[in-house]
C-alpha cells in the first residue's frame, strides 16, 4: 500500500465526497476541495471563523460548512436521501431542531424545542436524539414518538442506525449493545462484552461500549468496549452471536468498515500502520 504526502486538517473535518470523486479538508478558517485520485487542489474557500464541521450533500454538488466561535452549532446531518437537512443548534440558551427542504431553496419546513441539555455528539441521524441517559425519538414534525430509557443508571453511550434502517444499535455503559427494532424500539437482540478481569469494587464510570459500526450489509456489527480497548469484537446478526475477536498490541484508535466489501474493516492504532 502507498502512502501520500501529509496534508493539513483541523478538527479531523476530512471527508470523501459520496461519488468518491473529491476530498474535502478543512484547515481553520480555509476549505479545500481536491480532486480523489490525483489530489490536486480544485477550489479553497475562505470563511470570517474557524471551521467546526463539514457535511456532503448526496449529489456531491454541495458541501455545507459550519463556522461557529460560539459553539452555537450543535450538530448537522444531511437525510440519506438528501432531500432534508437537520441542524442543531443553540439560541438563548434554548436548544432547537430545524428541518430545511433542501430541494426547494431551502426552505424552513419545521422548528422545535428540544427541553433536554443537547451536547455535541447527541444529535445522530435524522430524527434521532440521544442523550447520556435516554434516548428521545422524534418524527420529522417535531412530535416525540418514543423514549428509551436504560436500565442501568450511567445508560446510553452510543448509537447508530443498521444500513436498512431495521435496526438501531444503542451500545451503553452495562458493556452491552442491544438492537432495537423500528416496530416496537425495544431491544430483541442483545450482545454483552465479557471481562473475566475485573474489580466491583473500582467504579468506571465512563467505561462502556463506546462505538459500534455495521458493515454495509447490516450482518455483521464491530465494536469497541472501553474497558478492553486493545480489542475489536465481531457480531453476526442473523445468528446472534459473537464471531471473532481482534486483537491489538495497541488502543484502537478508530476502525471503519468497507463500503463495497462487507466483510472487509480498516483498523488505526495511533501507529504508522492501518490493518485490515
Amino acid at each position: 500500500m502507498d502512502f501520500t504526502e501529509l496534508y493539513k486538517q483541523t478538527s479531523y473535518n476530512v471527508k470523501f465526497s459520496p461519488d468518491v470523486k473529491y476530498l474535502v479538508t478543512a484547515v481553520q478558517q480555509k476549505l479545500v476541495v481536491r480532486e480523489a485520485a490525483t489530489l490536486q487542489i480544485l477550489s479553497i474557500f475562505s470563511y470570517p471563523n474557524i471551521i467546526n464541521k463539514v457535511e456532503w450533500t448526496r449529489d456531491s454538488e454541495l458541501i455545507l460548512a459550519a463556522c461557529s466561535s460560539h459553539n452555537l452549532v450543535a450538530g448537522l446531518y444531511f437525510r440519506k436521501d438528501g432531500r432534508y437537512f437537520i441542524l442543531a443548534r443553540r439560541i438563548e440558551g434554548k436548544d432547537i431542531i430545524s428541518i430545511y427542504y433542501c430541494e426547494d431553496a431551502w426552505t424552513l419546513v419545521k422548528q422545535f424545542f428540544i427541553y433536554y441539555d443537547l451536547q455535541m455528539e447527541d444529535l445522530l441521524l435524522f430524527g434521532i436524539i440521544i442523550w447520556k441517559r435516554r434516548k428521545l425519538i422524534y418524527t420529522s414534525d417535531g412530535q416525540c414518538l418514543q423514549k428509551y430509557n436504560e436500565n442501568t443508571v450511567l445508560g446510553v453511550k452510543c448509537v447508530t442506525w443498521a444500513p436498512s434502517s431495521q435496526f438501531l444499535a444503542v451500545g451503553s455503559y452495562d458493556q452491552k449493545i442491544r438492537l432495537l427494532d423500528y416496530y416496537s424500539w425495544k431491544p430483541t437482540i442483545e450482545f454483552t462484552h465479557f471481562n473475566d478481569i475485573s474489580d466491583d469494587d473500582i467504579l468506571h464510570p465512563e467505561v462502556g461500549v463506546g462505538v459500534c459500526k455495521f458493515n454495509s450489509t447490516g450482518s455483521l456489527i464491530a465494536s469497541c468496549n472501553d474497558n478492553m480497548p486493545e480489542c475489536l469484537w465481531i457480531w453476526d446478526i442473523s445468528k446472534r452471536k459473537l464471531i471473532a475477536v481482534i486483537v491489538q498490541l495497541m488502543t484502537i484508535k478508530q476502525f471503519c468498515r468497507n463500503p463495497i466489501e462487507p466483510e472487509l474493516l480498516a483498523i488505526c492504532c495511533g501507529n504508522d500502520n492501518i490493518y485490515f
